[in-house]
């Protein structure tokens, strides 16, 4: 891990250096890239420059870091990422794994919770950390992917659909997942139309009598 290029994206510079002194601690380096705004991060990968491993915040002025997960992800797909956040919410969680984050860990996690996790996504796999919410979060995963088989949704429908249901409006949706306006009211109408229903009321009605059936078993 030591030859890796890792950086970190957080607008709270003291969280940004303490972060980065941890894992200088840890692995006998001090050159670990430090971005203060997402925006650097796309900057600096658009102009031929490599991450290997993308320490992200979420909540960020401008662009939070689910709208950088989704561009890196598009235009950079070999850059893992580990996204960090205050929230342990299921949707957020569960959001990040669709748009294709190698992990996420709490931001009040032990110090060797972080490690763990670069660790695991080094290795080439997965790190999404235990916390309180885990049987929760595990569930509404399972719940997503039943919705997705049940209707036959693509990806970006399932993933337009979770951010529904998480009171985003068109706007933000298309904000986040960097697409137009458009493209997103296209893709809800082929999700009504696949659910068999006439708006976000039925759409939240199915789901709701699903989720109550799924949690009840």
């Amino acid at each position: 891990m030591k030859n890796l290029k890792l950086a970190i994206v957080d607008d709270h510079e003291l969280f940004l250096y303490g972060i980065a002194y941890l894992l200088e601690k840890k692995l006998g380096r001090n050159n670990f890239l430090k971005f203060s705004e997402a925006k650097d991060v796309l900057t600096y990968l658009r102009s031929g420059q490599e991450i290997d491993i993308l320490i992200s915040d979420i909540d960020m002025p401008d662009m939070d870091g689910i709208k950088l997960l989704s561009n890196v992800k598009r235009e950079f797909p070999k850059t893992k990422v580990l996204m960090l956040s205050a929230s342990n919410d299921q949707g957020t969680i569960q959001l990040c794994q669709n748009l294709g984050a190698e992990g996420y860990v709490s931001k009040d996690c032990y110090r060797s919770t972080l490690f763990e996790g670069l660790t695991e996504i080094f290795k080439g796999s997965y790190y999404f950390s235990k916390g309180t919410e885990d049987r929760e979060t595990s569930s509404h995963a399972d719940l997503y992917t039943m919705l997705s088989e049940k209707y036959r949704l693509t990806g970006r429908e399932s993933e337009i659909l979770q951010l529904i249901l998480n009171e985003y409006v068109t706007s933000e949706i298309a904000e986040k997942l960097s697409c137009s306006i458009f493209t997103v009211k296209t893709h809800r109408r082929n999700l009504l139309k696949k659910m068999d229903v006439r708006n976000l009321a039925g759409l939240i009605r199915i789901v709701n009598d699903l989720e109550f059936r799924f949690f009840e078993k």
